[in-house]
């Protein structure tokens, strides 16, 4: 539902006629505000669909929270370059109403994100206590392991 309503303004964004002096930077702040409502749309997907509970029988839980560090590495790269692009249109915008001395400040959320979306070699392959592999992992390392000594 959000995305539908982000989508709707953005069509009524671009019909929009302002005339105020800074229009052009107002404008600018909207569709950036648009864009993180929507990557925090998506961020929120992917982690609802990875930690949706696999079992058919109503117990427990129906979506449980995983983390951002144990979401598919596939997903997490494609969110870290929507957020590469996000900060870069963040950085234009802020410059464009802001001293530059308070951009790093600004930018550390964001980066604080993006080192989290970034999958890792070996540790993206593990839970959250960095010892434990994941299931999907577990199953996949003895798949493998299976098919090479039949082959062998």
């Amino acid at each position: 539902q959000v995305i539908r309503h982000v989508r709707k303004f953005e069509l009524e964004l671009q019909k929009a006629k302002p005339t105020c002096f800074h229009h052009g930077e107002v404008v600018l702040e909207l569709r950036l505000a648009m864009d993180l409502l929507l990557f925090a749309c998506r961020l929120s997907k992917v982690m609802v669909t990875t930690g949706l509970n696999p079992s058919s029988n109503a117990c427990g839980l129906a979506v449980i929270n995983v983390g951002i560090s144990n979401l598919p590495p596939i997903a997490r790269t494609d969110l870290a370059n929507r957020l590469l692009a996000l900060i870069e249109q963040f950085r234009a915008v802020w410059l464009s109403r802001n001293l530059p001395c308070g951009l790093q400040t600004s930018l550390a959320m964001f980066n604080s994100l993006l080192t989290k979306l970034i999958p890792e070699n070996d540790d993206s392959l593990y839970s959250v206590d960095r010892n434990t592999p994941l299931l999907q992992d577990l199953y996949s390392s003895t798949d493998i392991a299976r098919k090479t000594s039949l082959s062998a």
